[in-house]
This record gives structure tokens, C-alpha cells and sequence, in this order.
């Protein structure tokens, strides 16, 4: 396929891609492309102010999908499945029971959902510390995943630990990071922690974390838990909770 590149919209960077995806025919893999354009802040009139635009164009070397012009006489249990890739040739989300490494179970779920929603991304690497088993995912497509505070992110996290709960092979919480940002902002997250314990100790009032996610509640209670006169509790209700840090009863 020669290069050709086109510009397309979008309300983010999915959706211009997705745009981008329907105009050439391939799947996000087989696509290049180049951010000209991101959201500003801005008079809520001006034009295109809360667009992306891109430049795109299909990679060397890339190929149609299939023609699906005749969408109506597919069978309906055919139907939804991405473009350019058949049932047959997507990964079932978990492995046969042979599979006993719960590392391996982790790997292959996470590759799965890549692959299925056809994300051009990989597992540059698997850590496990005192929180829990970390996948370090690196491509093309991380930035899809971190923008607008990581929603994407959080997401796939959501689904992958969702299937591990019911397969049953790893109990444990599973993060997913994407180049880097969740490592980031858990460093951030911290530090902010630990500046609010020592103000804590050192006014004995309480202060309030911004509302967290319970991957994220975990990271601060354990961060903080050998602070000497400091104790940390969540309230609220919801996936999002406020962590509070406050003296410890008696100190």
C-alpha cells in the first residue's frame, strides 16, 4: 500500500485513530501517525479547541483487512469482532489448565486483551514487590491508555484482575503500567504522602489524600506504615475513596 497520509478528529486520540482505522481499512498496528493537535483551554467558542487532530498514514508494507463491505450477511455472532483479525485468530483470554505459573496466567491474560483490543503495545517486563505483581507494558498505543488521568489504564487493570479473580490462579492484585506513568505517579504520590505525615506530626491535624483508587490506597497505607506516630484510614464510598492521614490514637 503506498503512503498516503490524511488528517482526522477526534474527541481524543482513540477516536481519531479509530477514524483513521476506518479510512485506510487496518488494524492500529499497521497505522503510523503524528499528534498535530491536542486540547487546549480556551474560549469555549473557539473552533476545534477540544479536538485532537493527527496526521496518519498506513505503515510500509501494510495490507487491507479483508473487505467487509457485505456486513449484513455475516452471521450475527460474527459481528463486533475488530477489524482485521478473525475469531479463530484471537487468544482465549486465559490458558489451558496446564499452565501453573501464576506469572505465566498473569502474561497471557494481559497479552490477550491486548491483542483483542488491538492495541500495538507489549510486556516490556513483570516486577513484584510488597504490593503486588506490576506488568510494564510499552508501544505505540501507551499514550491512549494514560490520557485523561490514565482511564484507559485503570480500565484494562479492572478487566485484567477481574478475569484473574475468576480463574482463580492468582489471587493477588495485578497493576498495569504503560511507559512508565503509574511508576511516576506513584513516586509523586509518596512523596506527597510523606510530606503530609510530617506535617501531621508536626500540627496534629489531620490531612486528606485527593480520592484514590484502592491500588493506589494500598500504595500509601504500606508507604506509610512505619511512620512513627502516624496511622492512615480510608472513608467514602465507590471505586475512588479519600485516604486520611492523621495522628495515631494515644501518640
Amino acid at each position: 500500500m503506498s503512503e498516503e497520509r490524511e488528517r482526522f478528529t477526534g474527541r481524543d486520540l482513540a477516536e481519531a485513530l479509530a477514524a483513521a482505522r476506518k479510512k485506510f481499512g487496518l488494524a492500529r498496528r499497521d497505522i503510523g501517525y503524528e499528534v498535530l493537535h491536542r486540547p487546549v483551554v480556551g474560549p469555549l467558542d473557539e473552533p476545534g479547541s477540544a479536538m485532537v487532530e493527527i496526521e496518519a498514514w498506513p505503515q510500509p508494507g501494510a495490507r487491507p483487512a479483508p473487505d467487509t463491505g457485505a456486513r449484513e450477511e455475516r452471521p450475527r455472532r460474527d459481528r463486533g469482532r475488530k477489524r482485521g483479525a478473525a475469531a479463530e485468530d484471537l487468544p482465549p483470554l486465559v490458558p489451558g489448565p496446564e499452565v501453573t505459573d501464576p506469572r505465566a496466567v498473569v502474561e497471557h491474560v494481559v497479552r490477550a486483551l491486548v491483542t483483542g483490543f488491538d492495541l500495538d503495545l507489549e510486556i516490556d517486563g513483570v516486577t513484584e514487590n510488597e504490593v503486588g505483581m506490576r506488568v510494564n507494558l510499552v508501544g505505540a498505543d501507551a499514550s491512549l491508555l494514560t490520557e485523561d488521568e490514565a482511564a484507559g489504564l485503570d480500565a484494562l487493570q479492572y478487566v485484567v484482575n477481574r478475569i484473574l479473580l475468576r480463574d482463580g490462579r492468582r489471587d493477588a492484585a495485578i497493576s498495569i503500567d504503560a511507559a512508565g506513568y503509574r511508576a511516576k505517579h506513584e513516586a509523586e504520590l509518596i512523596e506527597q504522602a510523606k510530606r503530609f505525615a510530617e506535617e501531621v506530626r508536626r500540627t496534629g491535624q489531620r490531612r486528606r489524600m485527593p480520592p484514590l483508587g484502592p491500588y493506589e490506597r494500598r500504595v500509601v497505607h504500606l508507604a506509610l506504615a512505619r511512620e512513627e506516630g502516624i496511622r492512615t484510614f480510608s472513608t467514602g464510598k465507590g471505586f475512588k475513596r479519600q485516604l486520611n492521614i492523621a495522628p495515631k490514637r494515644g501518640s
